[in-house]
């Protein structure tokens, strides 16, 4: 688990959790607008990577997004939405909302909404405004603020927007850190009940519990064992599934095989046994190489410990000249 949790980071999860819920991040943050998801919308992550290549350092790791969405009035609308999880005081926070807002506007010619969730645990930093002024020319950019630690649970409880549980998620990392590590746990089942009593559909049940099981980590690991097996009982027939999404983009990230992801995602579909049987050993070959431990790649790619030893076995007769 410790490992798991240390490949998935939050950016990755707050990426994955916004993509799968997005009608009702949507909702959540924006609730005096009415979009027309029958449309379609867009992530334009790869276009904003480009423009914003200049600001961002080797290795950053922030959660940046644009969407283009249309209203029910038929008004295309763009919107900046920014999640800082990186959890520091920023200074230059409000000069970089700024230069993203011009640097898109510059580009697509279009408005653009801006957001930013902070995920920090500093009360008092709420960076909302850039503002300067010389020789009688000033500029004031304000962008929407939205703080995690203002949230009350009980406020976030009587809602039913499934992205509720994602926030409620968050601000019980926060509110954990430094409780006992049996506190911790009845602090993580109690998301899980609340999750329960809601009726969402299965898909949204599980992307809900793969973010609460890597965004609220447990340091104890006869902890985690606890919480799954009480999360079992409280959601019975739950997959949790969908992390091996994650993971892909993870292993893209650091460099394997770009091929592997499609491959997988390929075979798996197909249903073929030996289609799925190679693409599997492949990964299973490229996961080994980066020395990712045997009941992980066991895991992700839902194959036996067998499976794994036998890939593994047959690398080191290749590496061995046998």
């Amino acid at each position: 688990m410790r490992y798991i949790e240390h490949v998935i980071t939050n950016d990755i999860l707050w990426k994955g959790i916004i993509e799968n819920l997005l009608p009702y991040f949507l909702e959540f943050f924006f609730p005096e607008e009415s979009f027309d998801l029958s449309r379609g919308y867009e992530f334009l992550d790869k276009e904003l990577t480009k423009l914003l290549a200049s600001e961002e350092g080797p290795g950053t790791k922030r959660v940046d997004k644009l969407i283009k969405v249309y209203s029910t009035s038929g008004e295309e609308k763009w919107i900046l939405f920014h999640v800082e999880v990186q959890g520091n005081r920023e200074k230059n926070f409000p000069l970089r909302m700024f230069r993203y807002y011009y640097r898109i506007l510059d580009h697509h010619k279009e408005p653009v909404a801006a957001l930013a969730i902070l995920t920090d645990d500093n009360m008092n930093y709420r960076p909302s405004i850039y503002q300067y002024s010389v020789l009688g020319t000033s500029i004031k950019y304000e962008y929407k603020l939205y703080k995690i630690l203002d949230q009350k649970e009980e406020d976030l409880d009587g809602l039913d927007n499934p992205f509720a549980i994602v926030i409620m998620t968050a601000l019980a990392a926060l509110k954990m850190k430094k409780k006992k590590p049996l506190h911790q746990l009845n602090i993580k089942l109690s998301i899980v009940r609340n999750l329960r009593e809601k009726n969402y559909s299965k898909e949204i049940i599980q992307s809900l519990l793969n973010f609460i099981q890597f965004y609220v980590r447990l340091a104890d690991d006869e902890m985690n064992l606890l919480y799954e097996k009480e999360v079992k009982k409280i959601i019975p027939d739950n997959t949790t599934m969908g992390i091996e999404e994650q993971i892909l983009q993870m292993a893209e990230e650091k460099g394997l095989e770009k091929g592997l992801e499609k491959g997988l995602r390929k075979g798996l579909k197909k249903g073929r046994v030996e289609t799925e049987k190679e693409v599997k050993t492949t990964a299973a070959r490229n996961m080994l190489r980066e020395g990712l431990e045997i009941p992980f790649i066991c895991k992700i790619l839902d194959v036996s410990k067998k499976f794994v030893l036998a890939v593994q076995k047959e690398m080191d007769s290749r590496e061995n000249g046998y």
